[in-house]
């Protein structure tokens, strides 16, 4: 049997929304709704972008799925089954 290695961007990468990893595109969207709502069309449009350009400069330089990871562990989101939450630190015997 012949051993097959798999990429590492299969794995690890977080799910992309058109050109961006949705760690990216969540709050940029988020921006843009509040913006939206206080009738600042102008800045609705142009500071996703912004922030976009920002996060993936950031994530690039320092720590891919760095917004998943913060989310997880402040409780906020569930990373899987194993691992419910950040909140509850196990220890493994």
């Amino acid at each position: 049997m012949k051993l097959q290695t798999i990429p590492s961007h299969i794995i690890e990468d977080p799910p992309q929304i058109l050109i961006w990893e949705a760690d990216e595109i969540a709050p940029s969207v988020v921006i843009f709704v509040v913006l939206y709502m206080w009738d600042m069309k102008l800045f609705a449009f142009l500071l996703p972008f912004v922030f976009l350009r920002i996060m993936s400069r950031i994530k690039n330089t320092f720590m891919r799925g760095m917004l998943f990871h913060l989310t997880w562990r402040y409780g906020i989101m569930n990373m899987n089954k194993v691992y419910p939450s950040g909140l509850v630190n196990e220890m493994m015997d």
